[in-house]
C-alpha cells in the first residue's frame, strides 16, 4: 500500500474504531519499529519527523525504507513533517516522499504559499491552532470563526489542537472532562468539518488522552516520547552489561523499550 495522506488516514481511524496515535521517529530503526507494531496490531500510524531530524538523516533513504515496508503490508501509514518552519522545509519534505505537512499558524501570505505547494504535489496540511487565545467566546468567537473560514478557503482540512495548558476536571465515577472555554473551541473545529490532531498527547494523562480522542479527536500525537525511551533502554542496557564489546546488543534492548512504548500508545488510542 502506498504512502497516504492524513484525510485518507481518517478513513482507517474510523475502521479501527479509535484514534490514530502518531510518533515522533529520529531514525530508521525508530521508524522500522513503530510500523511494525502499527503491523502487527492491524491498525494504521503516522510516522512523523521534525524538520531538525535531516540534520543526521539521509531523508531520502528514511523515504524509500519507509515506503518498501508499507508496499509489501496493506496497513496504511503516513509520513508526516511537524513544525514545518518555511516554505524551503515544505519542499524538501516534498522532494524527500512524505505525504503530510503540519505549520505553525503563519502569516497569511506565506500560508497562502504553503497551501499551493502542498496542493500541487497532493501532500495534505495542517495547521497548529493554540485554543486558549480563543477561549473566551463572548471575546472571540467572531475571530475563530473567521480564523476557520480562512482555513477552508485553502483547502485546509487538519488542525493539530495542544491542550497541555488547558485545565481538566474530574467528574463522578473517574470521568474526565477538557476545560470548557477550549472544549468549545474544539466543537466548532468540529462542526467546520475539520480532522483534529491531539498534539502532545505524551503530555497528559492516559484519561485525559482518552476523554478528548473520544470527543472527536482522530488522531494523537505523543511527540518524541520514542526517543527518550530508547535513551532509557540504551541506558539500562549499559547498566545491565556494561562490559559488552557489540554494540547492537544495546540497540536491540533500546528498540525492545520503542516496540512496547509503542503498543501501549496504540492500545490506549484503540478504545472505541
Amino acid at each position: 500500500m502506498p504512502l497516504t495522506t492524513l484525510p485518507e488516514l481518517r478513513k482507517a481511524a474510523a475502521a479501527v474504531h479509535g484514534a490514530i496515535a502518531a510518533f515522533q521517529t529520529g531514525f530508521v530503526e525508530i521508524m522500522q519499529a513503530v510500523y511494525r507494531e502499527g503491523q502487527a496490531a492491524q491498525t494504521p500510524v503516522i510516522v512523523e519527523t521534525t524538520p531538525k531530524c535531516w540534520d543526521y538523516n539521509r531523508q531520502v533513504l528514511f523515504a524509500a525504507v519507509l515506503e518498501e515496508m508499507a508496499a509489501r503490508n496493506d496497513i496504511p501509514v503516513c509520513l508526516h513533517l511537524d513544525r514545518a518552519g518555511s516554505l524551503k522545509q515544505i519542499e524538501r519534505a516534498i522532494g524527500y516522499g512524505y505525504t503530510s505537512v503540519m505549520l505553525e499558524e503563519i502569516p497569511q501570505t506565506w500560508l497562502e504559499e504553503a497551501a499551493g505547494l502542498c496542493a500541487g504535489a497532493g501532500v495534505s496540511l495542517g495547521v497548529h491552532l493554540n485554543p486558549i487565545p480563543y477561549g473566551n467566546r463572548n471575546r472571540s468567537a467572531g475571530e475563530l470563526s473567521e480564523r476557520l473560514e480562512y482555513f477552508r478557503s485553502l483547502k485546509i482540512e487538519i488542525l493539530g489542537i495542544d491542550l497541555k495548558e488547558c485545565l481538566f476536571t474530574y467528574g463522578s465515577g473517574g470521568k474526565i472532562f477538557l476545560d470548557r472555554n477550549a472544549a468549545n473551541v474544539v466543537r466548532d473545529c468540529l462542526e467546520n468539518g475539520f480532522f483534529l490532531i491531539l498534539q502532545n498527547g505524551n503530555q497528559l494523562s492516559d484519561q485525559a488522552v482518552q476523554a478528548v480522542a473520544a470527543g472527536g479527536f482522530y488522531a494523537v500525537n505523543f511527540g518524541d516520547e520514542t526517543g527518550r525511551v530508547y535513551c532509557d533502554g540504551m541506558k539500562e542496557a549499559i547498566r545491565l552489561t556494561p562490559y559488552e564489546t557489540d554494540p547492537l546488543i544495546y540497540t536491540s534492548e533500546a528498540l525492545n523499550y520503542v516496540r512496547e512504548l509503542v503498543r501501549e500508545r496504540i492500545s490506549l488510542c484503540s478504545f472505541l
